[in-house]
């Protein structure tokens, strides 16, 4: 009888856990969030990794989305769409960003002195970390990414919010 139900459940389960590369979320009725993810292909990069064997830095630099072990995806472009004004955001050293589908309540998009800034917590499970961007005259400046636990919690209690 086990046997049966959990065959039954496993299409449901890999369904569930398929990995959504592209999404476009509104997260105001003026603002959109479009997202592209891949599939990490380490023979397109440099990965440095310590003498145990974690991986320490991704071409030469610090990356977010792993506790030491190689990405599995990452996020290639971020677009934020505010009134039909598309402004890229900065989304280098970005991996993992979410486990199967990114969700609106990862992100918070409030005013800021004539602007915006948008807060996003990405995770896959392990791994997570916090980005803030500040959106000003059709530009933007990523002026946080981290994983430390202490401001990811400060950030955090940001999300969801959309005022």
């Amino acid at each position: 009888m086990r046997v049966v139900i959990i065959l039954m459940l496993l299409p449901l389960l890999a369904v569930a856990s398929e990995f959504q590369r592209s999404a476009s979320l509104h997260l105001r009725p003026e603002i959109t969030i479009e997202l592209r993810a891949s599939q990490f292909d380490p023979s397109q990069h440099k990965v440095t990794t310590t003498n145990s064997g974690a991986v320490r830095l991704i071409d030469g630099k610090q990356f977010f989305g792993t506790d030491g072990s190689l990405p599995r995806t990452q996020l290639d472009s971020a677009t934020l769409i505010v009134e039909g004004t598309k402004m890229p955001l900065d989304v280098g050293q970005m991996y993992n960003p979410w486990f199967a589908v990114p969700a609106p309540e990862s992100f918070s998009v409030t005013r800021y002195e004539g602007g915006w800034v948008l807060t996003a917590l990405f995770s896959d499970g392990a791994g997570t970390y916090l980005a803030r961007w500040r959106i000003l005259n059709g530009t933007s400046l990523r002026e946080v990414i981290s994983d430390d636990e202490d401001i990811v919690s400060l950030f955090h209690s940001d999300l969801p919010r959309h005022q």
